[in-house]
């Protein structure tokens, strides 16, 4: 019909043009045989829109987009946290990442920080332990704005708590890290009741890993797998219709098979692809313990050590503390402000023993591994420790912000969750070996002519082409034409008809 109408429209251009218009009679000819054509063509017009809304209501039946969100993931992954057999009641809690936030105030602004502040005390609550003015005794400046936080805690934005902190801050620039030592102090103290309160429940942990990889894919699957949410991704234009047809399925197969077969292996390989992606984007971690494991023997006992000079310092702190005291009710100030400036030197070497005492967690607990440790378990190990871990992703991450590390780093824990392993929890520290070599003759088996340097080389392009073909044979199951998702983006994109929206 487009040709026909090209055609029919020239052979008017040229009826036009020869037509005369030289006296009144011969124009309003011309007019009424314009008038005539315009009729038709408007008609036709008319026709041909009803058309394409039969066509497009039949095609597009309804189908808007359905929306899935399985809130039970949010909290399986909480469990697992809890369950984790890696780190300590510290992490567990999360009071590692609010006490680096604390100690990292200047990132924030002040409303930030007291909610910091107030989340960290909301942890030692939840595990039984209420904390008072007498719990906070890290210097004098601590005692005081604490007191004052607690007065206030139902409304940390208060003018009060801003005028404390403001008067405190210019006599004790530190007064925030001071804060932070004295809630590192206080897990210390109550650890045993944390302990308790994190005891791990038995055998769950590779359940709950399996429940929430299993409902992971299926919410996956199921974010695409509907006609509207298909249909939809080729309207935004978040697919290319025609990265989609047969030709283009049949030049995705050819990449991977030597001859037709049953494509479901082409699925397969994508869980190992994704899985060496996934390892590609971490290897630093894993780099970072592997380097540390063949020093093993160095780091062994150095957190066990490092906290008894941490206890040793803060017996002389709470000592002159005492004494500062003191000598403040029996107003001898010249006296105290010499105490002062010795609490101030102690706090000091806390604050650079606390900053170790990190780092030197989880490098003994690297001295206790054994040869059997997985890549896997390395990566479970490494991303259950916070401040270890941030550490090593600023130090591949150079140009990034505080939110763009904090996003990386959760991406990688919740990967760590949602990828079905293969390869890196069979791989072991002491084994040398080549991932993409291994992929590709496993392959090679079953007729794939797939080979590690094409791995190595096109690793996002093999990924992108397997999600192609599982979006087509979606299509294929949902029986969704090709041809009539073409229609409706072509129509879509001309704007003359209004399709259903979510």
């Amino acid at each position: 019909m487009k040709n026909e109408l090209s055609q029919e429209f020239n052979s008017l251009k040229e009826a036009l043009e020869i037509m005369p218009k030289n006296n009144k009679k011969n124009k309003t000819k011309y007019l009424k045989y314009i008038n005539d054509k315009l009729e038709k063509y408007q008609s036709l017009e008319k026709n041909i829109l009803k058309e394409i809304n039969i066509r497009t209501n039949k095609i597009y039946n309804s189908s808007v987009p359905t929306s899935f969100n399985d809130k039970s993931l949010d909290k399986i992954k909480e469990e697992i946290d809890i369950q984790n057999e890696w780190n300590t009641p510290y992490e567990k809690s999360k009071l590692d990442y609010y006490i680096y936030e604390i100690t990292h105030f200047y990132k924030d602004d002040f409303t930030n920080l007291n909610e910091d502040i107030s989340k960290a005390i909301q942890i030692f609550s939840k595990v039984g332990i209420k904390l008072e003015k007498k719990d906070f005794n890290y210097g004098p400046y601590t005692s005081i704005y604490m007191e004052c936080f607690l007065e206030n805690i139902d409304n940390i934005k208060s003018d009060k708590l801003q005028k404390c902190f403001n008067e405190i801050y210019w006599k004790c620039p530190n007064i925030i890290f001071h804060i932070s030592l004295n809630f590192r102090y206080l897990y210390y103290y109550y650890e045993k009741k944390f302990i308790k309160y994190y005891i791990n429940k038995k055998n769950t942990s590779l359940e709950l890993k399996n429940t929430y990889l299993e409902k992971y894919n299926k919410e996956k699957e199921n974010k695409i797998k509907t006609k509207g949410n298909i249909i939809h991704l080729f309207l935004k234009e978040e697919l290319d219709i025609k990265s989609y047809s047969k030709e283009k399925e049949e030049e995705y197969i050819n990449t991977f098979l030597d001859k037709k077969g049953s494509t479901k292996p082409i699925f397969g390989l994508y869980n190992c692809l994704i899985e060496y992606q996934f390892y590609l984007e971490i290897k630093f971690l894993i780099d970072d313990f592997l380097k540390n494991y063949q020093e093993k023997d160095k780091i062994k006992d150095i957190y066990k050590n490092l906290l008894k000079e941490i206890k040793k310092e803060e017996k002389k702190l709470f000592k002159k503390e005492k004494k500062y005291q003191f000598l403040l009710k029996i107003k001898k100030e010249e006296k105290a402000e010499m105490v002062l400036l010795e609490i101030n030197e102690l706090l000091d070497c806390l604050k650079e023993k606390y900053y170790l005492l990190d780092y030197s967690k989880v490098k003994e607990k690297i001295s206790l591994m054994n040869d059997n440790m997985t890549y896997y378990e390395i990566l479970e190990f490494l991303l259950s420790y916070y401040i270890y871990t941030r550490k090593l992703f600023e130090d591949n991450m150079e140009e990034s912000n505080n939110d763009e590390i904090n996003k990386a780093i959760k991406n990688a824990q919740d990967k760590l969750i949602s990828i079905k392993y293969q390869l890196l929890n069979n791989i072991t520290v002491k084994e040398d070996v080549n991932i993409p070599r291994i992929i590709a003759d496993h392959y090679r088996l079953i007729n794939f002519k797939i080979t590690d340097s094409d791995i190595t080389a096109n690793l996002s392009n093999l990924i992108d082409l397997i999600i192609k073909l599982q979006i087509i044979e979606y299509m294929k199951e949902l029986k969704l034409d090709y041809n009539d998702i073409l229609f409706l983006v072509n129509v879509n994109k001309l704007g003359i008809i209004q399709l259903p929206s979510n």
